[in-house]
């Protein structure tokens, strides 16, 4: 099982993953797809070949696809906050202050287009 996984983590997920920031999935069609290929390839081990989705990845110790999306965007949401970035004409720190703010509120400029939504 431990070369399956080194094989997996190595070879397949990161072209699965490959700049996952930038184009994450919009449509549901498309999110689908992608966790369509992580789920045939749970199945190759013989001994988890009739297991649900989820018990192959709790035995494989992985992820699904959404939930490293999901944990990719707050990683880049705190190197925004952190100062990580220096690009502020996209993201800035708010200035508005009430009682219940906190320093890490963002205000992101709005666009004309959803990016996201065209590119997918």
């Amino acid at each position: 099982m431990g070369h399956f996984i080194f094989i997996y983590t190595t070879y397949i997920r990161p072209k699965i993953e490959f700049a996952q920031t930038v184009w994450d999935p919009y449509f549901v069609k498309d999110i689908e797809l992608l966790e369509r290929v992580q789920r045939r390839v749970t199945k190759i081990p013989p001994t988890l070949k009739n297991n649900e989705y989820c018990d192959r990845l709790a035995k494989l110790q992985l992820t699904s696809l959404k939930d490293r999306r999901t944990r990719g965007d707050l990683i880049e949401t705190y190197k925004w906050t952190s100062g990580y970035y220096t690009c502020d004409n996209i993201i800035q720190a708010s200035t508005s202050r009430t009682l219940r703010d906190h320093s890490k509120k963002l205000d992101i400029k709005k666009s004309v287009i959803n990016c996201k939504e065209k590119i997918s």
